[in-house]
């Protein structure tokens, strides 16, 4: 069992987190299976090793690992604009461009927790 805190290995948080999300995508209306560990706060570059944490990670489709990276999916911008209002409300189109990877990843925190 893992303990807060404790440092597990990637290949045991991503069992652990795939089994907490009961192997589905955690994204807002999503019944996609997950298949990817995606990061809620981005590892950024060189891979920060302290974001894989049970709590920052989430089970996530193709789709919606790319769109929690603040990338388009194969849909391009329609697809990202239709996601993020599901994630975000109303409030995503006001939502300054400089915030919406903060705003993206407090929302997909909220819903594992």
């Amino acid at each position: 069992m893992w303990l807060r805190g404790e440092t597990m290995n990637r290949s045991a948080l991503r069992e652990t987190v795939m089994e907490r999300d009961n192997w589905q995508c955690r994204w807002p209306s999503c019944h996609q299976p997950a298949v990817e560990m995606a990061h809620i706060h981005s590892v950024g570059a060189g891979g920060r090793k302290s974001a894989d944490e049970l709590g920052n990670v989430f089970g996530a489709c193709r789709l919606h690992a790319r769109l929690s990276d603040g990338e388009y999916g194969a849909g391009g911008a329609p697809e990202y604009l239709s996601e993020h209002l599901k994630l975000l409300g109303a409030a995503f189109l006001e939502t300054p461009a400089h915030l919406i990877a903060y705003e993206r990843a407090e929302a997909l925190r909220e819903l594992i927790s």
